[in-house]
């Protein structure tokens, strides 16, 4: 028994070592952050300049990305092709070759993001309707989601949406559902199919999909604006502009042991008394329910 309650310990010790030191900068400050399921390669709106910057691994900052244009948000697509919606009316950009071009001007956004099934959707600019781009030139017609300001998509029969009274909600299935919660920004790791959110206390949250509620990213930051996820490593932006990304991703945790289920995308957290069994604590209203969990 007290051979158990050593290594017990020890397995602790060892796994609070590596989320105390989940999160690290990177040099520049950011207003958004998109991440390209291609290679993983990290792109940033600049904080000041809003000009596209892409992250250099070597020296750990970040260089500009094809010329001066001013952006607010960016994403980028399936085949590595990098999307953004200008500064002053969100007219959205594509890149071309090494130059970028704009769509018309009644394509104007307020957000947009890279599908899992190759596609570009944004939120449209006037009433928040979800519209998917096929390609550079012409969209599908739009889908019924008036109000949106965020959204996260695998596909046209599944996408999730931020309101704009910050409410989640999602398409699946060629239904909608009001889940859980509360949030201000909201992203889907490709590599994972996993949902991420910004809750409304700056920390990010987890889609558990069968808990049907939300898990705490573990040593989650509490002043994160924005997040974008590729394959279990979050990339986040903070209230004063920083960059930050955690040093570990999905093949981490599953070479460590810590109960991430590859086959299923799930993260089960084993410290602190963290189990599967979730239970919610409603004395706590941050915007997404924060589960509560017995002591360890």
């Amino acid at each position: 028994m007290r051979t158990f309650f050593l290594m017990a310990l020890l397995c602790l010790i060892s796994m609070n070592q590596i989320f105390a030191q989940s999160f690290k900068q990177a040099r520049g400050g950011a207003i958004d952050v998109a991440i390209s399921p291609v290679d993983g390669s990290v792109f940033v709106v600049g904080a000041t300049s809003r000009k596209v910057f892409k992250y250099q691994v070597r020296t750990n900052d970040f260089k500009q990305y094809l010329g001066n244009i001013e952006a607010n948000r960016i994403a980028v697509r399936k085949d590595g092709k990098v999307w953004l919606t200008k500064t002053g009316g969100g007219t959205i950009v594509y890149q071309n070759a090494n130059q970028w071009k704009s769509l018309p001007v009644l394509n104007a956004a307020r957000d947009l993001v890279g599908g899992s099934d190759g596609q570009v959707w944004s939120c449209f600019f006037i009433n928040g309707k979800v519209i998917s781009h096929s390609n550079e030139e012409f969209n599908h017609d739009p889908l019924h989601s008036a109000k949106s300001k965020r959204i996260a998509v695998s596909n046209r029969n599944d996408f999730w949406v931020i309101r704009d009274d910050n409410t989640l909600h999602r398409f699946f299935k060629g239904k909608w559902s009001k889940m859980p919660g509360k949030a201000t920004d909201i992203a889907m790791d490709i590599a994972t199919r996993k949902i991420y959110v910004v809750g409304m206390s700056k920390r990010i949250f987890i889609w558990n999909d069968s808990a049907k509620n939300w898990d705490v990213l573990p040593e989650t930051r509490s002043d994160v604006v924005n997040v974008a996820v590729h394959n279990g490593q979050v990339w986040c932006t903070t209230t004063d502009n920083k960059i930050f990304y955690n040093q570990y991703s999905a093949s981490t945790l599953i070479s460590s042991g810590f109960g991430f289920n590859k086959r299923k995308s799930k993260v089960v957290i084993l410290v602190h008394g963290i189990t599967g069994n979730k239970h919610t604590d409603p004395s706590k209203k941050d915007g997404v329910d924060t589960p509560c969990y017995p002591k360890f």
